[in-house]
């Protein structure tokens, strides 16, 4: 696991290169970086200053909830919390919390092939696949959308429950289930989905215990799940309840379509149309030294 560990880390510093030559001074020029930025530090701030009051951000003053306006990111703001304590610059932990789950993504996924499969090779593979997967490139300014790692930890768990029925491992289900939805809400409810039906079909075709064994521990993996969740879930309500659901013409304007599966991060330099063009106005929006900016990684 060491190996593959530093193998994903290596493969990360390559696939989102020249990050890594600027870690401490430069990100993907874009708005939500400046708002991941904020979150961490408002994290860092708020759990030492005035943890009861860690949702009611200081912005939009004197409206409450502020921070459940977007997705909290209560595992990446406690990840960062102790690098901010000592320090360190607020782009290099960001810079560091985003690629750390690049790679730890690909790592986690690596796990659960390894174990499904018993093939180093195989497990290699689907790690790359899952961690730079295009989609990853397109959001790369979304840190929470990069904190994927507990997906396929929950599938390895699940699986694992299934082959031995113990506790633990039906425990860890849940725990994964809390920590996805703490780090992204999205996927959080996207494993939760997945995590049940998974769940189902197993039981009927892949389990080295008897049903009754699994009961108990899949009853405590789903109490610890809707327990995490429900606590988050409360200052999302209370928000919801002023502001209402989002648009109906937002949610159809930004959903896929089946063409959004086959699309292109737009400075892919292989696929994108005028990949030079691209890059040349990428550079003059956000930088006044090229060598400096960071959103045209294949230039």
């Amino acid at each position: 696991m060491t190996r593959a560990v530093g193998l994903f880390a290596l493969l990360t510093v390559v696939m989102t290169w020249p990050q890594a030559r600027v870690l401490g001074t430069a990100a993907t020029p874009h708005q939500d970086v400046y708002f991941n930025m904020w979150r961490l530090e408002w994290f860092a701030h708020a759990i030492v200053a005035q943890p009861s009051g860690l949702f009611d951000a200081n912005i939009f003053h004197p409206e409450p909830d502020t921070l459940a306006l977007s997705d909290a990111m209560i595992v990446e703001g406690a990840a960062a919390a102790p690098l901010i304590w000592t320090g360190l610059p607020p782009v290099l932990v960001h810079n560091l919390l985003l690629l750390g789950a690049i790679a730890l993504s690909g790592v986690a996924m690596f796990a659960l092939a390894r174990y499904l499969t018993e093939s180093r090779a195989a497990a290699i593979v689907s790690g790359i696949i899952f961690a730079f997967a295009p989609y990853r490139f397109e959001h790369i300014m979304h840190m929470e959308l990069e904190w994927t790692m507990w997906m396929p930890l929950g599938f390895l768990m699940l699986h694992r429950l299934y082959d031995t029925g113990r506790m633990k491992y039906g425990a860890a289900v849940g725990g994964c289930l809390g920590l996805q939805m703490l780090s992204s809400i999205y996927y959080g409810v996207f494993l939760a989905v997945s995590i049940a039906l998974a769940a189902l079909l197993l039981m009927v075709r892949d389990r080295a215990v008897p049903l009754r064994v699994l009961l108990a521990p899949l009853s405590v993996g789903a109490a610890i799940a809707m327990v995490v969740s429900a606590i988050y879930a409360r200052p999302y309500m209370r928000v919801h309840a002023r502001a209402g659901d989002r648009p109906a013409s937002e949610v159809t304007q930004f959903s896929a379509v089946p063409a959004s599966y086959l699309a292109a991060t737009p400075n892919n330099w292989l696929y994108a149309e005028n990949p030079s063009a691209v890059c040349s106005q990428a550079l003059s929006r956000c930088c006044s030294r090229p060598s400096d900016c960071c959103s045209c990684r294949n230039r």
